[in-house]
């Protein structure tokens, strides 16, 4: 189209929160108002992302302070919710640095949990519908639960299935997965 949306985490002085905000760039590179998509008090919203995908946004974050939870809300074009907050993966304590992308089909978030905290991670990953459905709770495993540290995941697609890509051994090399459309790992591999 003619213009493209941007998401950022901003502070809300008066409340002293932390919120997630948006604005959609016409042609020409003029911003528009900014819009106000959290809200105060809810967990702050860092690392966010955003993908497009037939008919709406697709907006995922990591939620700091709600047990760093990863959570998703649809957006229309003109940045409008479409439903509510959902969580792409809850209560798990340690779900950080989500990565998404979409296709004709709706999109594939990945993360990186931390469970086990510095010693080593996972990435995982899950397909979400566009109408916010999460199709696995928690997403599958799309690398080793094994030391070194698996982090800073991103994702891609091929128009029929996704790929997910990984810094393997906190920067020792590259690792990566082909995920087919229904979340099921078809292969995994270092680069």
């Amino acid at each position: 189209g003619s213009s493209w949306a941007v998401l950022w985490q901003a502070t809300d002085a008066s409340l002293g929160a932390y919120v997630l905000d948006g604005a959609l760039v016409a042609a020409g590179g003029v911003p528009g108002a900014p819009l106000r998509l959290s809200a105060p008090g809810a967990a702050a919203p860092w690392n966010t992302r955003l993908e497009w995908s037939t008919d709406r946004y697709l907006a995922v974050w990591s939620a700091w302070g709600d047990d760093d939870d990863i959570e998703g809300l649809a957006l229309d074009a003109a940045l409008s919710p479409v439903g509510s907050v959902f969580d792409v993966v809850g209560d798990s304590g340690s779900s950080v640095a989500p990565a998404n992308a979409a296709n004709a089909d709706g999109f594939y978030v990945a993360w990186y949990d931390d469970t086990f905290g510095a010693v080593w991670g996972t990435v995982r990953g899950t397909p979400v519908a566009p109408d916010g459905s999460v199709a696995a709770a928690g997403g599958a495993s799309l690398s080793e639960d094994a030391w070194p540290l698996d982090v800073h995941p991103d994702v891609a697609s091929t128009g029929e299935a996704w790929g997910v890509a990984w810094e393997y051994g906190a920067g020792a090399a590259i690792s990566a997965s082909l995920v087919e459309a229904t979340g099921d790992l078809a292969l995994r591999t270092q680069v």
